[in-house]
């Protein structure tokens, strides 16, 4: 599913794509020609909602949003783009990235606001198996700016839990880019530490998933009420 595109990042107002939600819908065995596809794929969007999804069994990145964070790669600034006020929220997601590496349950890189109140905001998501050696949970990858990690639980996650930070090179002013990464529960999270522009506090180590709380498991996914598409299949 593509939702907005990434030849603009600044159009007319009237073109800018946002208020778009996706809830209550089931991603499940894509992109079994090009492996490289997404399964919830966002280019530039604003006011928009992603919640309560199941994403499973795909070959790369469940859901990946944002664009611009590339020119970090060569040190110069992010591209400036109308991304605002985008949430992530008690989505489940889990056996993905089963063929490639590099990508996530949720990979974000690029601006997505301007600042970490307008920036997009990833809660209350559980991620669990990604398998690929390579294969990142919440994925904050080159030039994520503005990005809130809060609430989120993973378990046989094979690379980092989360993404990295990264020089700002937007700013060029010593900082990295802004994340605030706080409240998770995972099995390799890292330490508390303020520095640089990232905030990573009150994050839970865990070494079993019976350790997540029960308000995260319950909550991800689809709710009580659409669960029936979950025993859907495509007519042969």
């Amino acid at each position: 599913m593509d939702v907005g595109g990434v030849d603009q990042n600044n159009p007319p107002s009237a073109q800018q794509v946002g208020s778009i939600t996706v809830q209550d819908s089931h991603f499940f065995n894509t992109s079994a020609e090009f492996h490289g596809g997404v399964a919830i794929d966002i280019g530039y969007v604003k006011n928009s909602t992603f919640a309560h999804n199941q994403i499973d069994h795909t070959p790369y990145t469940g859901i990946s949003v944002g664009w611009g964070g590339w020119p970090d790669k060569v040190k110069l600034p992010a591209e400036p783009n109308f991304t605002h006020a985008n949430n992530f929220t008690d989505n489940l997601i889990f056996n993905v990235m089963s063929d490639l590496s590099d990508g996530g349950g949720i990979y974000t890189q690029g601006i997505t606001g301007t600042s970490l109140a307008t920036g997009e905001h990833v809660t209350g998501n559980l991620i669990h198996d990604n398998i690929a050696t390579a294969g990142h949970g919440l994925y904050t990858d080159n030039g994520a700016t503005f990005v809130t990690l809060t609430g989120n639980a993973e378990y046989n996650i094979n690379s980092n839990v989360w993404g990295s930070n990264h020089v700002n090179y937007t700013l060029n002013n010593g900082t990295d880019d802004p994340l605030d990464i706080e409240n998770n529960w995972w099995t390799k999270g890292p330490a508390n530490m303020s520095s640089k522009s990232v905030l990573i506090q009150n994050n839970h180590n865990i070494t079993s998933p019976s350790q997540i709380p029960a308000s995260i498991v319950s909550a991800a996914g689809i709710e009580s009420g659409f669960t029936s598409i979950l025993s859907w299949k495509p007519a042969q």
